[in-house]
């Protein structure tokens, strides 16, 4: 089976679910058979909203977190403040966490795109409320204290933060979906 398409197979198959405040990500092989769970979470209001499969059959998961730290796998983060904060986690085909990073700030922040490139980067589209927002150790600034602007943020296959760029005014504005287009090396 050609290797996009297989990704494609396995973003079906991915599935997530919030239950009890937990995050749980699973996989499933083609004749519906588990192929493996993992899970995470902390102790408020933690949610999976987002995932993607890269070329290399690695799974990326994004959703927001309430809670002061959340585990996912062995991995700990914290949350920057009160409000939600994002967490972005990278899992081998064999469910195992490689990575987790959060981007934050001392509001709220939501995740809303979530989609990989042919090098396995992964690009995060959201929107946040923050005086600022951080992939650490990147900062872009809210011109509109109080507000929803918009962040796109890349984060390649080791878990590095490469850039992340914030969009919008004094006015409201709230994050769609995003996708690759490996033809024209485009984030839309």
């Amino acid at each position: 089976m050609h290797k996009n398409l297989q990704s494609a197979v396995n973003l079906k198959q991915v599935r997530s679910a919030l239950v009890l405040f937990f995050l749980f990500i699973s996989q499933l092989n083609y004749s519906q058979a588990w192929q493996w769970v993992n899970g995470g979470g902390g102790t408020a209001s933690d949610n999976a909203a987002e995932t993607c499969v890269d070329p290399f059959g690695n799974v990326y998961v994004a959703g927001t977190f309430n809670s002061v730290s959340i585990n996912i796998g062995t991995v700990t983060i914290n949350n920057s403040a009160v409000g939600f904060d994002i967490y972005v986690a990278k899992l081998n085909p064999a469910g195992v966490v490689q990575w987790v990073q959060r981007i934050g700030g001392t509001s709220n922040e939501s995740v809303a795109g979530l989609c990989s490139d042919n090098l396995g980067r992964v690009y995060v589209f959201g929107s946040y409320t923050s005086p600022s927002v951080s992939l650490p150790p990147l900062s872009w600034g809210n011109p509109g204290t109080g507000t929803s602007n918009l962040f796109l943020a890349c984060i390649d296959a080791s878990g590095v933060a490469q850039w992340l760029q914030g969009y919008g005014g004094a006015g409201n504005e709230y994050a769609g979906s995003c996708a690759y287009a490996g033809a024209s090396s485009s984030v839309f």
